[in-house]
């Protein structure tokens, strides 16, 4: 038993450090940091002028696109593949994120979290299911769960660096931060 226990933790081990799962499991946490940076949103709108309502309408419009969009990209992954849509929902966070750098109204924020929101969608929907075809099935719920942390990690991480940078640099490099974040993924 001891002898099997031993070949399942260095299979499990190969299997989150090296080849498509890992790749796969990077490149989710890239994509999350890239995306949490704009956790500090609020403080941009705010210092924009922006009322607390066009604070929650800027944030909440990101997610009404993403809840939308899934079911449809869902529908749509088999037929178009995992590949375009993970990359198109990387080249929106990236479009997306660079043009906050330029942008100043309210409407302008709005439609951009509107584009996070989609690439989002695509990108989460066709990277799980990437890492659900990579593992058996007796693995998966244990490599979910690293894939999961993976992003979890970039949604602690990248507040704490975007903050540094935000009272050093301001919110430009915030956004020049997701942008290279996006291009990692």
């Amino acid at each position: 038993r001891s002898k099997r226990a031993a070949t399942l933790v260095i299979r499990g081990l190969e299997l989150v450090t090296s080849g498509p799962f890992a790749r796969a499991t990077l490149t989710n946490f890239f994509f999350m940091s890239s995306l949490s940076c704009f956790i500090l949103l609020p403080l941009y709108v705010h210092r924009l002028g922006g009322t607390e309502a066009e604070i929650g309408l800027v944030q909440g419009v990101y997610s009404a696109a993403g809840i939308l969009c899934q079911p449809v990209i869902g529908l749509w992954l088999d037929r178009i593949g995992r590949r375009f849509f993970m990359r198109l929902g990387v080249f929106l966070l990236i479009a997306s994120s660079a043009a906050f750098v330029v942008s100043h109204s309210m409407a302008l924020l709005a439609a951009l979290r509107v584009v996070q929101g989609l690439g989002f969608s695509a990108f989460f929907v066709a990277n799980y299911m990437h890492v659900v075809d990579l593992v058996p099935a007796e693995r998966r719920g244990w490599a979910l769960g690293i894939y999961g942390v993976s992003g979890f990690l970039g949604t602690a991480l990248a507040p704490v660096a975007g903050e540094i940078i935000v009272r050093r640099l301001g919110f430009p490099w915030l956004f020049m931060l997701s942008v290279l974040l996006g291009g990692v993924a």
